[in-house]
């Protein structure tokens, strides 16, 4: 059963309960179903935002990290692969993107000598 239909159920459940002679008072089972109904709506936000795994992902890859294999065709461009995802991309003169059109991995220009490349 998917969630929206499990949380469609249970409003359904939830409207027709009546009074019941049994130990549990008709609020507080309407309060159980309630509660269950928000802790499913909560959990469906979490995974449209997505895993724990992915949310990690995608914060290692906002962390810049030097792109590798550039190779110089001439003056005016160049060829980078990706650190992340190995997308090779071609630049050209004044191009150097802050991230991997691909993967989305933030990209470190700096050189190692403290300049600018």
């Amino acid at each position: 059963m998917e969630i929206k239909k499990a949380i469609e159920w249970l409003k359904a459940i939830s409207a027709t309960q009546n009074d019941s002679p049994h130990k549990n008072s008709l609020s507080d089972r309407k309060e159980a179903l309630y509660m269950a109904i928000v802790a499913i709506e909560e959990l469906e936000q979490y995974r449209e935002i997505g895993s724990i795994k992915e949310c990690r992902e995608a914060r290692e890859r906002q962390k810049s990290k030097k792109p590798k294999g550039i190779n110089k065709v001439d003056e005016d461009t160049v060829y980078m692969e990706c650190t992340n995802c190995g997308l090779t991309t071609v630049l050209y003169s004044g191009m150097e993107p802050d991230y991997c059109p691909k993967c989305g991995q933030a990209i470190d220009w700096s050189r190692d000598d403290g300049g600018e490349e």
